[in-house]
This record gives C-alpha cells, sequence and structure tokens, in this order.
C-alpha cells in the first residue's frame, strides 16, 4: 500500500428487527402494582423518567437467532448492500438453544434457506502475526 492510500473500515450499513408484540407500559405497571404495592412509588419514578410507552416482546418462535436472521435478511433485500461487498457479518450472541453455538451459524443456515448466498468468517483471511523471533 502507498504512503498516500488509505484503508476505509467501519459499518456500511445496519438493520434492526423489532418483534411485533407489545404491551402499554402503564397497563403493566397498574398490574405489577396490583400484585405489589409496594412497587408503586419505585414503577411511577421509572415510568416517569423513562417516558417508556410499551414495551416489545417476542412471539413463542422467535430468539435471537431468528430475530438477527430478520434483521439480516432485511438489510440483504433493501439493496443497499450486496453480498459479494459483504465481508463479514458478526453476532456477539450465543444462543439459547445449546449456550455454545454462535447466532450467527444458525442465522448463516437461515438466510441460506431463504436464498441468500452466504460466506463463512473462516473464509476470510484473519490478521497477520508477526513472525516470533528464534
Amino acid at each position: 500500500m502507498s504512503a498516500g492510500a488509505r484503508t476505509v473500515v467501519g459499518i456500511g450499513d445496519i438493520a434492526l428487527y423489532l418483534p411485533s408484540l407489545e404491551i402499554d407500559m402503564s397497563a403493566l405497571i397498574r398490574r405489577r402494582i396490583k400484585e405489589n404495592p409496594l412497587l408503586r412509588t419505585a414503577l411511577k419514578r421509572a415510568f416517569e423518567y423513562t417516558q417508556q410507552k410499551k414495551v416489545r416482546f417476542p412471539s413463542w418462535w422467535e430468539d435471537c437467532a431468528t430475530m438477527a436472521a430478520q434483521a439480516a435478511l432485511r438489510l440483504l433485500t433493501r439493496g443497499t448492500l450486496s453480498l459479494p461487498t459483504c465481508a463479514i457479518w458478526r453476532s456477539a450472541r450465543r444462543t439459547t438453544v445449546d449456550h455454545s453455538k454462535p447466532v450467527s451459524a444458525y442465522v448463516e443456515g437461515m438466510l441460506q434457506d431463504a436464498g441468500c448466498r452466504c460466506r463463512r468468517a473462516s473464509h476470510f483471511p484473519g490478521p497477520r502475526t508477526p513472525a516470533r523471533a528464534a
């Protein structure tokens, strides 16, 4: 690389998937206070501080892998990113299925089932490590 050349790295695009099920916070607070009146002050203070109106929660079939796959599919089908230009896809979560397999492995399989051609991160060379001195 020449002295004036620059390598540009960073996030090229991002997508989110939000579950469609939601509950109104005031209904949730009313229910919790009815169950335990001692929570009234703390819950009212938290609601006033955050101004959160609703809470979203996943459907019975949604887990971190399916929601990540939905976001990834949305990202790949919107047209701003193409798989040949996408060098790597990362997820920093372990699954709740077996607590060992990375979510990205499940997402890769789901995207492949949906017709996307995914390349594994292992296909990309990692950083070169300097040779050890003898």
